[in-house]
């Protein structure tokens, strides 16, 4: 009969956890250049490599007035060719 000790306890259920932020585009170049499910994946895709699981994903919404209003002033100064945009959070573990 085998026994388990303390430090193998803690080796079988050590696990790590991380979040990814994975930002979009928005503008012109976010409609015909960046496409949220191919940048989904591609992030998903390095940390599988990494040895890491998906647990949830998040759409990272902002309700911040100022962030918006800078991401306006951003557009108009791009011609309306770029800003950035709400993205997602993956949440990842590593057992």
């Amino acid at each position: 009969m085998s026994q388990i000790t303390n430090d193998n306890k803690n080796a079988a259920f050590s696990q790590h956890n991380k979040i990814v932020n994975v930002t979009l585009w928005g503008g012109l170049l976010g409609i015909f250049a960046s496409s949220p499910k191919q940048r989904l994946a591609k992030a998903i895709d390095k940390e599988n490599l990494n040895g890491y699981r998906t647990v949830q994903i998040i759409e990272a919404s902002s309700g911040n007035i100022l962030l918006w209003l800078l991401r306006l002033i951003l557009l108009c100064i791009t011609l309306f060719i770029f800003t950035t945009a709400n993205g997602y959070y993956i949440i990842l573990e590593k057992k």
